[in-house]
Formats: C-alpha cells, sequence, structure tokens
C-alpha cells in the first residue's frame, strides 16, 4: 500500500523563517509574528548578548518566547576562510553560551554571510548541529536532501512575490522557508512588508506554522519510518508522532514506537 507522509495533523504545507544577528529589531518583529501565528528561528551572536544594539540574554524567555533561538557563531567569522580548530571554537562556544543562557539543547545554525565549504558541513556534524541554513535561494518550497546545507526559499524582500503560488500549491511536504535580518525592515522603513507576508501566509488551515528546528526533526524522523519489503509494515522508531495519508485518502497518526499493518 502507497502512503504519503503528511505533516503533523495531516497538513500538507508548511511555513518558517529565521532572522539572524539578534538585534533589538527583533523585538518588534517577534509581536508582528505573533500576531499573525507565525514561527521563527532566530540566530544568535553570542558575543554580542551584551551589546546595547542587541537583545540582552536575560530578555530571551520574553522576547523569544515561543519561537527558537538558533547559533550564528561567536564572531560571526567566515568559517570556511579560518583554520579548522577556530572554526570548530566558534561552533562549540556559540552553543555553550546559548545553551547555558536557554536552559536547552541549540542545535541549530545559520552560517554567518552564508559562506560554507565542505569542511564547515563537517565540523558542524561534528559539533552536534542538526541543521544548518545557507542565504543561497531556491526560490522554490523543497525540503533540503541535507538540513546541514539547508538553503531558503527566498530573502523576505524578494517572499511577497512568492505568497500567491504558495498558496496553490498543492504538493505535500512543500516549505516555504524565509530568511532575513529584523534590522532590515527599520533601515528600510518597510515593517508593512513583514505584515503583509504574514497576513498573506497566516491563517491556512492546511499549513503548518513551525521553527526551523521543529520542522528539521519531524521531517529527520519521517526519513527514519522502518517499512517492510512490500510496505505493509511501517513502524515509527521516533519519540514523535508521524502523520500520513493512504492511497483511499484517510489521513492517520503514526505514534512514537507503535508499528501498523496498513490494509
Amino acid at each position: 500500500m502507497t502512503i504519503t507522509p503528511l505533516y503533523p495533523e495531516g497538513k500538507i504545507k508548511a511555513v518558517t523563517f529565521s532572522f539572524d544577528d539578534g538585534v533589538r529589531d527583533d523585538i518588534r518583529l517577534v509581536e508582528i509574528l505573533n500576531r499573525f501565528g507565525m514561527k521563527a528561528t532566530f540566530n544568535l551572536i553570542s558575543s554580542k548578548l551584551e551589546s546595547k544594539n542587541h537583545v540582552h540574554a536575560d530578555e530571551f524567555p520574553q522576547v523569544y518566547a515561543g519561537h527558537e533561538i538558533a547559533g550564528h557563531a561567536v564572531t560571526h567569522p567566515f568559517l570556511d576562510r579560518i583554520p579548522k580548530a577556530c572554526a570548530l571554537n566558534e561552533l562549540l562556544e556559540n552553543r555553550r553560551t546559548l545553551e547555558k543562557v536557554t536552559g536547552s539543547i541549540v542545535n541549530g545554525f545559520a552560517l554567518p554571510f552564508g559562506s560554507w565549504n565542505s569542511g564547515t558541513v563537517e565540523l558542524l556534524r561534528s559539533a552536534g548541529f542538526l541543521y544548518s541554513r545557507t542565504t543561497r535561494a531556491t526560490m522554490q518550497f523543497h525540503l533540503p536532501d541535507n538540513f546541514l546545507e539547508w538553503h531558503p526559499t527566498c530573502h523576505h524582500s524578494a517572499a511577497e512575490g512568492r505568497c500567491s503560488s504558495f498558496k496553490k500549491t498543492q504538493f505535500v511536504l512543500s516549505l516555504f522557508y524565509i530568511w532575513g535580518h529584523s534590522y532590515e525592515f527599520s533601515n528600510e522603513n518597510n515593517w508593512d512588508l513583514i505584515e503583509n507576508i504574514c497576513g498573506e501566509l497566516g491563517g491556512q488551515a492546511d499549513t503548518w506554522y513551525a521553527t526551523n528546528g521543529e520542522i528539521a526533526r519531524y521531517i529527520s524522523a519521517i526519513r527514519r519510518l522502518e517499512t517492510s519489503a512490500d510496505a505493509e509494515i511501517i513502524h515509527n522508531p521516533t519519540a514523535i508522532s508521524l502523520w500520513f495519508r493512504k492511497a483511499s485518502g484517510e489521513v492517520f497518526e503514526l505514534k512514537p514506537g507503535e508499528t501498523v499493518t496498513l490494509n
């Protein structure tokens, strides 16, 4: 029997945002995202946590509640242009600082300047990161083959023109991934842009609004699904519920550790 993987609750599409640097404009941005029911990942430079232009560590619980905190290195260097030992230290110290502040595992990352090479990917894996975002726009609504080289759909400056196409698509596991910097809205005096994007994308019954980490963990779990040779028996070896649609159109949940025989 053929089954089709779906997002949680049987949704077919997802929207996620990623914003870099942790500047104070994030405070206004989060208010807008919350108003429209959006989720975002905020990628923070750990050496800037006490800077007057950045969100301070003691403000995290209030400012970023309901969203995800991820890494963006200690000093925001070109990781592929410095010695590997220095790059690894940038990754690990960034994680350690953010995890100490948040009390949570921080295993997401945004590449400074969007710059990386194959060695960077191996360092990210060694440092325990689950995913890493580039700045290479695909202008598509695809999931990545490798979450450590996760290319977004587009920068927020190009997102408004893609909203209509995304709302019309019916491809399962479609993803609209938008990245940027909150200070750009202040610099360009166009906060209405992010409001328009959220207004266009929000409130869709077929869409999951999630952080980068939620999507990476869910799809990684989907990819770990175990099946019999004839695909009649499926087993979920992970700790999260997975959702599927049968050829008949029936949507069902496969709970953690559950094995189901399809018929």
